[in-house]
């Protein structure tokens, strides 16, 4: 990820530029390439606007204790699909909507919800950080406890991770609405894979 953001701030520096890895491919290898790329893209923001809505269903329906997915499953319809979820999950249906509007309104009503959601997001992390520090237990790195499930679901955990590095695209796409993008854009893009790097790492050392 740290390589990925160095490029990133590489190419934005030399093609300020929106359009994000769509014109730097453009640029670099040619019209069919980016027309890929740019697909590719898409592809991927909707399948990762896909998995934060669930996850943020699953958070609300926590904060509910459980009572929205058992509305769906007792009010709506359950099935028995291997491809599917048991239940349609309408929570997370509405959530992206929700932020579309919101961003359909205005950018300023959109930048004072981004803000406001990446203050809250980061002080909670933070939070959690500090709160569990006092309920660490460092015998759990020992030898037999290092890895209880196995270098599996290390590289699972890991491949999660991956959701957490999408802002670099959105960084790179607005370098037309920031006066000096050449500068700023890498600066940023440097900035947010080391901060969030920090974060979520500091955070599952605690955790694990």
């Amino acid at each position: 990820f740290l390589l990925s953001g160095i490029c990133y701030a590489e190419f934005s520096s030399r093609i300020p530029k929106c359009g994000s890895a769509y014109v730097y491919c453009y640029a670099a290898l040619g019209e069919i390439w980016a027309f890929i790329v740019g697909w590719t893209m898409i592809l991927e923001y909707v399948i990762v606007t896909a998995v934060l809505a669930r996850t943020c269903s699953e958070y609300i329906d926590y904060i509910f204790g459980g009572r929205a997915y058992q509305f769906f499953k007792d009010e709506v319809a359950t099935w028995n699909d291997p491809f599917l979820a048991p239940f349609p999950d309408f929570l997370a249906f509405v959530l992206p909507i929700a932020v579309t509007c919101i961003i359909a309104v205005g950018m300023r009503w959109a930048i004072f919800f981004n803000h406001t959601m990446l203050a809250f997001s980061s002080a909670i992390l933070i939070l959690l950080l500090v709160i569990s520090l006092f309920f660490a237990k460092p015998d759990n790195w020992t030898h037999n406890k290092a890895v209880p499930y196995g270098a599996h679901d290390i590289l699972r955990a890991a491949a999660k991770s991956y959701f957490t590095f999408i802002s670099l695209d959105a960084i790179s796409s607005a370098s037309r609405e920031i006066k000096r993008p050449g500068s700023s854009v890498p600066l940023v893009a440097i900035l947010t894979v080391t901060l969030i790097t920090i974060m979520y790492c500091g955070t599952t050392v605690i955790f694990t």
